[in-house]
């Protein structure tokens, strides 16, 4: 034992230890010195085992929570690199070939070169949207931000500067502090449905809705727009495989949360996005 008695005052005489083991790993251990000799009791010595088995818990979980932050890291980059691949690189891609196809045709056919140059100008546009969404999502979080819906109305100010569409926030209940995986699921589902709304939907009116309930946080996107075919999206989806519903639904799955996407032509969409406030807790002790 005189590798920790450094770590005790001399006038210690008694001492007891109890490793911090789980899953047959070796986490540390705990040390507890008295200064009259053998003066704990097998009180003392239970006591001690359950917390030692208590902390070891503790680590494991932590160690875990480490690995799941990590690994959602790494498929966010992945998704990331996929909006890129099937976003951007294809949008510039076509401009490039309607750019010269214009070119040929400037002197010839000028209606027609028009055409493609105003094809070009809407995919360019919609590459410096998907450009600015991207450096958004890489662009690492400050500590000194206050949070998910500062971010929010941040982003809907973005929002209000390149639409005309009538979008109303509300937020409802108390905010509660929640895991940055659990902010961070429910600002992409934000972000996501509210830009598809604004570049699909002809809408003129998207509300927004953040609700704070005593037993899960939900948080609906509802539009007036034209709406669509879930089934006809869904299988559209497999062959775009671009951030979409089923991505949308897999983030929501990664922290127990239900996704719920109602929409019928020329009636609208409503996404709901439901978290059990448990999952909130469970998670963020991160």
């Amino acid at each position: 034992m005189g590798f920790y008695l450094t770590f005790f005052s001399n006038d210690m005489r008694s001492f007891i230890y109890a490793p911090l083991r789980l899953d047959n790993e070796s986490l540390g251990m705990i040390v507890l010195a008295k200064s009259r000799p053998k003066s704990f009791i097998d009180a003392d010595k239970n006591v001690l085992a359950t917390l030692a088995n208590q902390i070891a818990a503790t680590l494991k979980t932590r160690n875990l929570v480490k690995e799941q932050q990590e690994k959602h890291i790494l498929e966010e980059r992945n998704r990331i690199a996929r909006n890129i691949h099937d976003g951007i690189a294809q949008n510039l891609a076509a401009s490039i070939l309607q750019l010269e196809s214009s070119k040929r045709m400037l002197h010839n056919e000028p209606s027609n070169s028009e055409h493609y140059l105003n094809r070009c100008m809407d995919h360019l546009r919609t590459t410096l949207w998907e450009v600015r969404n991207s450096i958004y999502t890489l662009k690492p979080a400050q500590k000194n931000q206050a949070g998910l819906i500062p971010a929010i109305h941040k982003k809907l100010r973005s929002f209000e500067q390149e639409t005309e569409i009538s979008i109303q926030f509300n937020l409802k209940g108390k905010p509660y502090p929640v895991s940055t995986m659990v902010e961070r699921t429910i600002f992409d589902i934000f972000q996501e449905s509210a830009q598809n709304s604004i570049k699909h939907s002809n809408a003129k009116n998207i509300i927004i809705t953040l609700y704070y309930n005593t037993d899960e946080i939900l948080l609906t996107i509802s539009d007036d727009g034209v709406g669509f075919s879930l089934f006809h999206e869904m299988i559209k989806a497999e062959s775009e495989p671009h951030f979409g519903i089923l991505q949308m639904n897999e983030i929501a799955e990664k922290i127990s949360a239900y996704l719920d996407i109602r929409s019928k032509e020329n009636e609208g969409t409503t996404i709901s996005l439901s978290i059990p406030k448990l999952e909130s807790e469970v998670v963020s002790h991160d």
